[in-house]
Order: C-alpha cells, then structure tokens, then sequence
C-alpha cells in the first residue's frame, strides 16, 4: 500500500474514532492501537492513543461526575428527613403546650437526639465530599449551601425543644391564655419550612421569596402577642410564670421563622450565585 493511501486510511480511522467518541459508543473491538487494520505511521499512532487516551479520561469524568451528583442526592434527601422531623417536633410541642401535655413535651425533647445526629451526619458527608471531590463554582455552593441549611434546620428543632421545656415550666394552670396568635406563627412557621425545602430540593427562587414574605407576617403576629402579653402581666401578677414562658414561646417562634428564612437565602444564593436578604 503506498504511504499516501496509509495515510489516507489512518486519518479515516482517527475520525471515525472521534465520531464514536462524541457519541460515547465503545470503541473496544473497533480499533485498537497495537492492531490497526493498515500500518500506522509514527504521526498517526500519536494520534489514535491521543484519542484513546481523550476517551478514557472522559468517562473517568463522568464516573467522577455521577458519583458527586449521588453524594448529593444522598444529602438532600437527608436534609429532606431532617426537615420532616422538625415539623414534626414543631407540630408536637405546639400540642403539648395547648394540652398542656407533659407527656408530648418529654417525647419532643428525647427526639430531638434523631435530628442532632442527623446534622453531625450531613456535616462528616459533607466535608469527606469536599476532601474527595474538591468541588468548585456552583457545586461548592451547593455543597456549604447544603451545611449551613442543615444547621439552620437544627436550630428550627431546637426552638422547638424550648417550647416543649416552656410547656413543662407552665405546669398545668387552671386556664391557658388565649395562645391564638402563637398557634397562626406557629402554623406559618411550618408553611414557610415546607416552602424553603421545596425551593431548596427543585432549586425555585420563587419559593424562597415566598419564604420571606411570610416572615413578616410572623413578625407582625410577634409584635401583637408580645403587646398583648405583656399589657396582661401588669393586669394579672399572678399569672406571671404562665405569661413569661409564654413570651419565651412567642420568641421562640419569631426566632424560628428567622432560621427558616436564612434557609431560603441560602438556597437563593446557591441558586443564583448572589447574597440575598428577606429579612429586610
């Protein structure tokens, strides 16, 4: 075969195997450097091993890339376990303190530990996937996004540990007092943790604003309570433990709404890239 016709042969090979490289068919059985169909050149064996070469580092790539996208599949959902029961221990101690069930206000506490070791969990994975994966732009982003969600969603269950705590300070009083306010933070604090991991899980800003628009409200219920709170006290002294946990419980709330909010902007930021504040 002259040189020219091997020549014309190799640079055919070489592009069908680039062509089968852009498609990620296999090349194995194809063509192979140690057995071409026509003598290689010296040139032309540089090229083909440059292109095996390409192609083995591509699907090392993308090995390397669908783990990462399952590391964090593995922490989202935990994120999302996490979330659900902080709910749940906000549904409960909200019970306990309108039944005024010290019983509920017990199991609140004692599962708080689930979600505790929940967070430690998150953190460890987290910090193994920056030492493995080295992550940077946009997966950086998610990844801190990821641990400061999860310490936001601990303090959620936290404060609602607090108001179970509350519970079993006020006893059991011959009356509660009106804790209609109380119960509507508490009902939008929820709505708005339900939003925030929504927007977190399906990357939606929308949501996130959402978010912040319903921390006002729970700020204008805070207000109102606390007025009315503490225009009670100067009435009825001796009410005075009932009303005081009771304004820890108000505080609490507001508090909560706040870490719930800080949730929301940090999924804003890992989505866009940019700091925002829906506290303002």
């Amino acid at each position: 075969m002259e040189l020219r016709q091997i020549r014309v042969a190799n640079i055919l090979m070489v592009r069908t195997i680039r062509t089968l490289m852009a498609v990620d068919l296999p090349l194995v059985g194809v063509f192979d450097v140690q057995d071409v169909l026509v003598p290689m050149l010296p040139q032309d064996v540089a090229t083909l091993s440059d292109c095996l070469l390409m192609r083995d580092n591509r699907r090392i790539q993308m090995s390397i890339r669908v783990n990462f996208e399952n590391n964090l599949d593995e922490l989202k959902s935990k994120i999302t376990e996490m979330g659900g029961l902080s709910i749940v221990a906000l549904e409960k101690s909200f019970k306990a303190l309108k039944t005024q069930d010290v019983e509920i206000a017990l199991k609140v506490i004692e599962g708080d530990t689930a979600i505790d070791k929940l967070e430690t969990e998150i953190n460890q994975f987290t910090i193994w996937i920056m030492a493995k994966e080295a992550p940077v732009s946009r997966d950086l982003r998610e990844i801190i996004g990821i641990l400061k969600i999860s310490s936001e969603i601990e303090r959620v269950a936290d404060f609602a540990v607090n108001i179970a705590k509350a519970t079993i300070k006020i006893g059991k009083p011959k009356s509660l007092l009106d804790i209609t306010h109380l119960e509507q933070m508490k009902d939008l604090s929820i709505e708005m943790l339900k939003k925030a991991l929504q927007s977190f899980l399906e990357e939606k800003i929308l949501l996130a604003k959402e978010v912040g628009d319903l921390e006002d409200q729970v700020d204008q219920h805070s207000r109102e309570t606390y007025q009315k709170l503490t225009a009670y006290l100067s009435e009825h002294p001796e009410e005075t433990n009932q009303l005081v946990q009771l304004l820890f419980v108000n505080r609490f709330l507001e508090r909560t709404a706040d870490h719930i909010t800080n949730i929301a902007e940090s999924t804003a930021y890992l989505i866009k890239g940019q700091i925002y504040d829906f506290n303002s």
